[in-house]
């Protein structure tokens, strides 16, 4: 049998209500990892926001971010994939939201 994987998500089930994680949370989690269980999480974060509420835990694996739109390895600090809207949609939606606000102005 192959090795499993252990994604949690962060707000409201790894973290608690303070955004901290317990002293229990972070042993099991730095154990389970030292023993090279693949454990990661999923958050709609960014590795900034993420890592500053569970930098305690020596994360090892791959990192899901901005609800999976984003895969990112946090030992290299590198982009590993990730899905992007097209150009053309970036810029047009731009356009919309310059327009919306230079018609509030």
């Amino acid at each position: 049998m192959g090795k499993r994987a252990y994604i949690t998500d962060l707000d409201g089930t790894l973290l608690r209500s303070d955004q901290t994680l317990s002293g229990y949370t972070i042993g099991v989690l730095s154990n389970a990892l030292a023993q090279d269980v693949v454990v990661s999480f999923a958050t709609a974060r960014g590795y900034i926001s993420a890592h500053s509420v569970v930098s305690a835990i020596p994360w090892k694996y791959p990192l899901i971010l901005y609800n999976g739109a984003l895969l990112y390895d946090g030992l290299q600090h590198t982009v590993i994939g990730g899905y992007w809207l097209e150009n053309t949609l970036t810029d047009r939606i731009f356009e919309i939201g310059r327009a919306s606000h230079s018609a509030i102005m």
